[in-house]
């Protein structure tokens, strides 16, 4: 119906002005300007707050129910209009209320998606044509994706060359092993090699730092950890990246729960017992940790507030350092994870007290309580690490990662090789993964407030 089209079109053009309108308020609301730049830290303060639209609050049903509403006849653009505006869930709502109001289904025909390009604005082009009901609801599930996630098919041709992951500890540590066996798996199912490049130092900042300022497009992945996305914004007064807006969440990768370990010459064998012996000698017994902030300084710092202790605290470079002295006797306790300490106290160079959070034991321990049945479920040091991408990657590439990663996790081999570490898997959704960050974004902060631990 062309005369339908035309009226369409021009009250589109009319009311596009109010629709910017709304869109600059509703962009600004999630926290971001109108053209997608971060805003002052003040409204950043603001926007922290508002939990009301995230994009991953989207649900399939909405998004097809957002399509259903252009289902409507023929416009050629929406000018002006930046694609990483409608990345924000109202911002793209808006937009959908504004064409359901414009544009009307003509009488037993449906518009089809003829283009859909994407830069500085977003470009419809629809004609009327006969279609069945599968072709119906195909085309409302692709064109709301497309409006509500610009960039939807920038996976397509994905990866033509290598990528990298950056990690923040040294070769030969825990995330390090992490990294090289999921960056194998993902080698052969991607077809493209998988760097790791180590970067470590500074409790992870170097390396969250590089993937915050590398281009998003996919290539470069942090295995972020709970120190540079939960702990590191609290305990330094100034970060070269912003903890919850530098990065696009792509998947978890594993949880763990350390251990409390003694030396062996310490003559305690329970954790009340080495309450009692540090109560009887204030500031007297040390204890190691790979660094002040660190997730195991934060644990032992936990264990002196419960029970008002007094105990010496060593930093050293590596938690691997840590244990090292902690087997020659050079300090008397610390904490320290499953992966490092097992071995150690299955040969007998190390006895383990608890489980420092959770609430299963260690298949591993058996014989290990967990804080929790000690009556200290306050006493909780379980992390986590994930794969991250810089801020602003596409979400079909972000999709396409999140995929490869999923299936990389859940291979039987890393699943065996878990188990043997301690540690617990929790690939998920990059929703899923974006709601743990910011869980621990919050219960961490509040650790180090009430530890009183900062850093210049």
């Amino acid at each position: 119906m062309p005369g339908h089209a035309v009226s369409s079109r021009s009250s589109l053009v009319t009311r596009w002005p109010a629709l910017r309108a709304r869109c600059r308020s509703t962009a600004q609301t999630c926290g971001r300007s109108a053209t997608g730049a971060p805003l002052s830290a003040s409204s950043k303060t603001s926007a922290r707050r508002s939990r009301t639209w995230r994009p991953s609050a989207i649900r399939p049903s909405r998004l097809a129910a957002a399509g259903a509403r252009l289902a409507g006849s023929s416009i050629d653009a929406l000018p002006g209009l930046d694609a990483g505006q409608l990345w924000h869930p109202p911002c793209a709502l808006s937009v959908l209320s504004i064409l359901d109001d414009s544009l009307k289904t003509s009488g037993g025909h449906l518009p089809m998606l003829q283009s859909i390009t994407r830069g500085d604005s977003m470009n419809i082009a629809v004609t009327s044509a006969s279609a069945h009901a599968a072709q119906r609801r195909r085309l409302i599930t692709a064109l709301a994706l497309a409006v509500l996630h610009p960039g939807i098919a920038a996976d397509q041709g994905f990866p033509a060359r290598p990528l990298r992951i950056v990690v923040g500890g040294a070769t030969g540590t825990v995330d390090d092993a992490h990294a090289r066996k999921i960056g194998d798996r993902l080698a052969a199912s991607l077809g493209q090699p998988v760097i790791v490049e180590n970067r470590p130092g500074a409790s992870g900042i170097l390396a969250a730092e590089a993937v915050a300022n590398a281009k998003p497009d996919g290539y470069t992945l942090l295995l972020a950890n709970v120190p540079m996305l939960s702990i590191n914004p609290a305990v330094y007064r100034k970060l070269p990246y912003d903890a919850q807006r530098s990065f696009a969440p792509v998947s978890g990768l594993v949880r763990g729960t350390p251990l409390l370990l003694v030396s062996r010459a310490l003559p305690v064998r329970t954790v009340a017992e080495l309450v009692a012996l540090a109560r009887a000698r204030p500031g007297k017994l040390s204890y190691g940790s790979p660094g002040v902030g660190s997730v195991l300084h934060l644990a032992m710092k936990q264990l002196e507030q419960l029970h008002g202790l007094q105990l010496l605290h060593i930093p050293y470079r590596s938690g691997a350092d840590a244990v090292n002295d902690l087997i020659g006797g050079r300090t008397e306790v610390q904490v320290n994870w499953a992966a490092v300490a097992q071995p150690h106290v299955h040969a007998g160079r190390l006895r383990a007290l608890a489980v420092v959070g959770g609430v299963a034991r260690k298949p591993a321990l058996p014989d290990v309580p967990t804080a929790a049945e000690l009556g200290m479920p306050a006493f909780d040091a379980t992390a986590w690490s994930g794969f991250v991408a810089p801020a602003g990657t596409p979400p079909g590439v972000v999709a396409r990662l999140n995929r490869e990663i999923v299936a990389a996790v859940r291979a039987q081999d890393y699943l065996d090789w878990l188990t043997l570490l301690g540690g617990e898997p929790i690939a998920g959704t990059p929703a899923e993964f974006a709601h743990l960050i910011e869980a621990e974004f919050e219960r961490w902060g509040k650790v180090v407030q009430a530890a009183g631990v900062t850093v210049e």
